[in-house]
């Protein structure tokens, strides 16, 4: 098997061009991954999808929460399916419980490190057995929070004592 072979092909959507742009020049210098394709929105990662069939999908998560699970149902039925890794900004823990219910293979902060992201993807296609990867909240902050976001600070909220 080449190298070329071996690459971990990757399509990304999000609305933000500089971070689209950013994000797939940090993806070709870390090498090992190939973007196949970059677009603005889920419709457009749908389409591309089913014509470029990536490993994976590096996706914003996209509001409502409806269109994103008809999104993602019909990315799960392509053959075969890519592995789909959300990046967003929101941290709202059943946010992301919801996610993960619909089988999505990793949940990131935009405030994670390309190197989270990388190790994500990774996990994602290489490790597919493994439990979903969700990083920038504690797993027990996820787990034991309730169904709104009480009691749970974000990474950027700051902890004051009074």
């Amino acid at each position: 098997m080449t190298e070329e072979q071996q690459k971990i092909r990757v399509l990304l959507a999000d609305d933000h061009t500089m971070f689209r742009e950013g994000l797939a020049g940090s993806l070709n210098r870390y090498g090992g991954m190939e973007i196949v394709g970059e677009v603005a929105n889920d419709k457009r990662a749908l389409e591309l999808a089913r014509q470029a069939k990536p490993d994976v999908v590096i996706m914003q998560v996209q509001l409502p929460f409806e269109r994103a699970k008809n999104t993602l149902d019909e990315i799960r039925k392509l053959t075969p399916p890519p592995k789909v890794v959300i990046v967003t900004m929101f941290e709202d823990p059943r946010m992301i419980r919801d996610y993960l219910k619909l089988g999505v293979d990793g949940y990131l902060l935009k405030s994670s490190s390309t190197s989270h992201l990388i190790g994500a993807v990774r996990a994602a296609v290489l490790s597919p057995d493994q439990d979903n990867v969700v990083v920038g909240m504690p797993r027990e902050l996820l787990e034991n929070a309730n169904e709104g976001t009480g009691g749970v600070l974000s990474v950027r909220q700051p902890r004051y004592s009074s």
